[in-house]
């Protein structure tokens, strides 16, 4: 659990327990180059290391199942 700031703008509070795996990032948020992404991880762990950007959500009951 946690949250995340891109260029200090608060996108939002993630928690590994879901429903909600994704955050929506507004492209408006990201300059060309040299962009600044915080973390606050309350409950950090080793296997979740990564910050990934996709083009699509992932929140659960939706789609795929996730892992």
């Amino acid at each position: 659990a946690g949250w995340v700031w891109i260029n200090g703008f608060h996108l939002g509070r993630y928690d590994s327990a879901g429903p909600q795996y994704t955050l929506y990032l507004p492209g408006a948020l990201l300059k060309e180059k040299d962009n600044e992404l915080i973390l606050l991880d309350l409950r950090p762990e080793e296997d979740r290391q990564t910050v990934e950007l996709v083009s699509e959500p992932a929140i659960e009951g939706e789609g795929e199942e996730l892992k």
